[in-house]
């Protein structure tokens, strides 16, 4: 066979041939029909845009400029020692010099996000982020600092307006965020949260709005009373809090202030609808004004339900009535059982707060309520929350309180009253300051201050009497204090 060429057999040279003149046609068909590999990628999802980009782009984009860093730093003194007992004698006859240290300044620093709301320098953030007093340092998207001050907080809801200061010209629109309208959004809708997770600039995370009007949260460190909070999985950490929840529009829906920390993608937010109700009050006035009908609510269980003859457990139970209050002008009795108030369902206590405290004062407002199996319409006057007014070391900057104690409020006050305090006289302890002299010599927040070196306190305004008549003391101040059913007294030395 040598030097022969081999002849393919008939069928075999026709199988060739009919798969090169397919092979032929087939380029032939595709180039005239414009059949390309990459003309069938063009577009596979209708939702993606041109550019093949996340629609999340353009909301970094947008809101991203507005959010700020918010750094703290101040300085607390750490009360001095010196060795002192029953062997003080013998230790200085066997050693010679007694042990002991000065008073001793620590600084202490934190930080938080934000967002500007105003071309004017004014950033709306958390209570908490703020709290506290000492300097704030604000750092632009542009990475510009800039000294701030405090335009007014709120506690009760942890919201607060900070200012740029030494700010010369105005800030341009790109940089203002824009807020929407958080009583539209609905389970299901994006959730991005931008912010400065530790440290962690302009970080964008996103998900999905998880619950909406969360409530009763026991956050560490304690929480704002009033909680109407947006759930979310957008991932929420250490840093972010203060700054701006979006929906997809690139709209601040709400603040980010809360996480879970035993769980992950479990995150809330602030209504931006609720902040921006305070913060228009505290750039206005510098202290936000609440609505005031003067019952102690309690929250309705399916038992207590039945056994009023209701047919559900939505409602808010009136466990008491407080005298000369406008629900007692207005005939409102213990254990009626408040369903609607001036046209809002109450499911719960944190719903019936709210909406108490966004009454107008003044303002006549219409209750349904359930007396004795039987539904009832009456009609109640608004009046002004008391206890509103908080006694923060005297006429001192915040950043230095008095022994320590940074914050007591009255103890009639709707927030003592939500603690189950019933004491009817002394002021409650709400802060105390981490290392004071306050804090050494064993106060506590929720203690009830009765008497300051024998003096009775019965209200805030005894307190800061006090506060006047004994700030210049250098002798330990006695404080007689009520913690649970026990009485105590408690001797605090100021510092040096």
């Amino acid at each position: 066979m040598s030097g022969r060429s081999r002849k393919f057999p008939a069928f075999e040279q026709r199988t060739v041939m009919a798969g090169i003149i397919g092979l032929i046609a087939g380029l032939i068909l595709s180039s005239g029909l414009n059949w390309t590999a990459c003309s069938r990628a063009e577009n596979p999802n209708p939702a993606v845009n041109a550019e093949y980009k996340s629609p999340f782009v353009a909301v970094a984009k947008m809101v991203g400029p507005a959010v700020v860093n918010i750094q703290s730093r101040k300085y607390i003194e750490r009360p001095g020692y010196s060795f002192q007992g029953p062997f003080e004698d013998l230790f200085r006859e066997f050693f010679g010099e007694i042990p002991q240290r000065e008073p001793q300044k620590q600084k202490v620093e934190g930080q938080g996000s934000g967002f500007i709301i105003d071309k004017k320098g004014l950033i709306l953030t958390n209570n908490h982020v703020v709290a506290g007093g000492g300097e704030l340092t604000v750092k632009l998207s542009d990475s510009r600092e800039f000294r701030a001050e405090v335009v007014g907080t709120d506690p009760r809801t942890d919201v607060a307006v900070i200012r740029l200061k030494g700010l010369k010209t105005d800030l341009p629109d790109a940089e203002v965020a824009l807020l929407g309208n958080s009583d539209d959004i609905e389970v299901g809708d994006y959730a991005i949260a931008i912010g400065n997770p530790f440290g962690l600039e302009r970080t964008v995370t996103q998900g999905i709005v998880s619950f909406k009007g969360r409530s009763g949260l026991p956050i560490a460190g304690g929480g704002p009373l009033y909680q109407d909070f947006i759930q979310t999985d957008a991932s929420i950490n250490f840093g972010n809090s203060g700054g701006p929840l979006t929906d997809i529009r690139g709209q601040v829906i709400g603040i980010n202030t809360a996480i879970n920390p035993a769980g992950q993608g479990i995150g809330f937010a602030i209504p931006i609808n609720l902040a921006k109700n305070v913060a228009d009050q505290l750039i206005s006035t510098g202290r936000v004004v609440r609505g005031y009908l003067g019952v102690l609510p309690q929250e309705l269980t399916a038992d207590l339900a039945e056994g009023l003859g209701l047919k559900s457990a939505s409602g808010v139970l009136v466990a008491k009535v407080e005298d000369g209050t406008p629900a007692d002008k207005a005939g409102l009795k213990d254990q009626d059982v408040i369903v609607r108030f001036n046209d809002q369902e109450t499911p719960n206590v944190a719903k019936f707060r709210q909406v108490v405290a966004d009454a107008k004062v003044g303002a006549r407002v219409k209750m349904v309520i359930f007396r004795n199996k039987k539904e009832k319409t009456i009609t109640a006057q608004i009046g002004e929350m008391p206890g509103e007014e908080v006694a923060q070391a005297g006429q001192e900057k915040p950043d230095k309180p008095w022994l320590g104690i940074k914050e007591v409020i009255s103890i009639s006050s709707e927030e003592a009253k939500a603690a189950g305090i019933k004491d009817k006289e002394g002021v409650v302890v709400k802060s105390i300051e981490s290392g004071s002299a306050a804090d050494a010599a064993g106060l506590r927040a929720g203690d009830i201050i009765k008497k300051i070196d024998g003096q009775t306190v019965k209200t805030v305004a005894d307190y800061s009497q006090a506060l006047g008549s004994k700030r210049q003391e250098s002798r330990p101040v006695v404080f007689l204090i009520k913690r649970g059913e026990a009485l105590r007294f408690f001797a605090v030395r100021p510092g040096k």
